[in-house]
This record gives structure tokens, C-alpha cells and sequence, in this order.
């Protein structure tokens, strides 16, 4: 009764389960189910919710008294998930929306998932889905790119023009940790990097040991994955992003123990639009 869009109360006696049943809709039909037994607010008094019985709090948010002043506070996310196309709740009671919960879904018609198959109603009441279904796509090419140096001409913006070709390259000085990163435009989950170590130079293949990528914004990069081990002079390196994190960024470290050169000849960044 301290929530705006709540409607009744149902009990499932068979699985010792209570039910908080948002407002009807078109989208919604109500079956009765057997051992099922339910109670609408609306028949309810007032009176037992005391001073927020007149409470005006948003969808998504809860009445709650602290001494003599009433708060709206975040109750349950609203709305659906944004999940991505072909996925489908496998959830045998419908969807809830309880704070910290995880709703299980499947990908349709044998579709392969990729991360964890949940999505997940924060604290915050947003919504967060963690996995797609289906191979995402480029969203790199031709996108504002950058790095920490610049090697006689070899520009960022050579490392997502689509050439792979061993002279087509970004090329940083030597350094530490050289970095490359690129602006995607907009937020995106990102599914995998895939970067190509072409380079018309014997011996400089093995330069690149060890990588990191992270993606995010300019204040908070998450890991999607590293690459550990030497590098070939052909080698296509595919990272995973397990997590499927979210951003416009995506920045790839070089780390070494000395001074060395980082250079790639082309990066692809998958992902779907959040």
C-alpha cells in the first residue's frame, strides 16, 4: 500500500510464495491458477499505512516515514529489462522486479548466449542485463580514435580504416605502457576485440607480450580481457569479454618491463547498442 503502482496480494499455497502484483495493463492476463489465493488493495483500510496513506511517490519507489518527514525510496525497478534482441524470459512465475534479484532468460531458437544468462534489478532500480544472444557486430571503423604517442606519421585512426594490410598500422614511441584507445560514438555492450599484429618488420612481431583492454569512460574503465604471451608477426588476437562490459571507450595498455614500441594494424571492437 506504500507503493504507487501496487494492486494486490497473491499467496501460492503450494509453494509457501507471496506475490506483490503491480498494476493490470493490456500487456498483462490473469489466469487463475489452482492453490492460488489473492487480495486486491484497493479493498483494504488506509489506516495501515498511517501518514502514507495519502503518499504521492513515484513508480519504481516506496512511501517510508523517517520521524516526521516522508521520503520516497527506491523500491523495484520499473519497466522491462533492456535486453537484447532474440532473448526470452525462463522465469516459471513472470517477471519480478525485486532490488539485488536476477531473472533468468534463454536465447530463442538455439541461439548461442554469450555471458551469464540474467539480468539483474541493481540497488540503484536499473535495470542490467549480462549477456546477449547472437554474434554482435563492428562498431569500431572509422571512429574517433587516440594514443599516447605517435611513431613518424603511423596515426590511431590507422588501427579501425578496415586495412589490414603490414604498413597499415597505429605505431606509438617507445614506452612503458603505450596506449590506443577509440570513441565508439555511443554506450555499447562490448562482446569481443579482435586485433590483428600485422607488421612488415622481422622480429618486431614478438613485441607485444602482454595487453590489456578495458572499456568504459574517462572515470571508470572495466576489464574486458589481456593477452599474455609474446605475440607472432601474423597473429589474430580474439579477446573475450566475459562480463560483456558497457561504454563509449575502448583502451588497449601495452605493458612491458622496458621501453617498447605498440603497434597493430587493425582493431575490431563487437558489441550491441545499450
Amino acid at each position: 500500500m506504500k507503493t504507487s503502482t501496487c494492486s494486490s496480494v497473491s499467496y501460492r499455497r503450494n509453494w509457501k510464495m507471496c506475490d506483490l502484483n503491480g498494476n493490470q495493463n493490456s500487456e498483462a492476463e490473469l489466469v487463475q491458477e489452482h492453490g492460488c489465493f489473492s487480495s486486491n488493495i484497493s479493498s483494504w483500510s488506509r489506516k495501515l499505512v498511517g501518514i502514507c496513506a495519502g503518499h504521492i511517490c513515484p513508480e519504481g519507489s516506496k512511501c517510508v516515514l523517517k520521524g516526521d518527514v516522508i521520503t520516497c525510496e527506491i523500491a523495484y525497478c520499473i519497466g522491462k529489462p533492456r535486453v537484447v534482441e532474440n532473448a526470452v524470459l525462463d522465469e516459471p512465475f513472470g517477471l519480478s522486479r525485486d532490488l539485488g534479484h536476477g531473472m533468468m532468460y534463454k536465447c530463442a531458437d538455439g541461439i548461442q548466449m554469450s555471458g551469464k544468462p540474467f539480468a539483474v534489478c541493481r540497488n540503484s532500480g536499473i535495470w542490467t542485463s549480462l549477456f546477449v544472444c547472437g554474434e554482435g557486430y563492428i562498431v569500431s571503423t572509422f571512429k574517433t580514435t587516440g594514443q599516447s604517442t605517435v611513431f613518424e606519421g603511423y596515426t590511431p585512426g590507422l588501427g579501425v580504416d578496415g586495412l589490414k594490410e603490414p604498413n597499415n598500422m597505429f605505431h606509438t614511441q617507445a614506452e612503458l605502457e603505450p596506449y590506443w584507445w577509440v570513441d565508439l560514438g555511443h554506450v555499447y555492450k562490448i562482446q569481443k576485440v579482435i586485433s590483428t599484429n600485422r607488421i612488415n618488420c622481422d622480429g618486431c612481431g614478438n613485441r607485444l607480450r602482454k595487453m590489456l583492454i578495458h572499456v568504459g569512460d574517462t572515470s571508470n574503465m572495466e576489464l574486458c580481457g589481456q593477452f599474455i604471451s609474446p605475440a607472432v608477426k601474423v597473429q589474430v588476437i580474439v579477446t573475450q569479454c566475459t562480463t560483456l562490459p558497457e561504454g563509449q571507450l575502448v583502451k588497449l595498455t601495452s605493458v612491458n618491463i622496458a621501453l617498447q614500441f605498440f603497434h597493430l594494424a587493425e582493431v575490431e571492437v563487437y558489441g550491441f547498442l545499450v
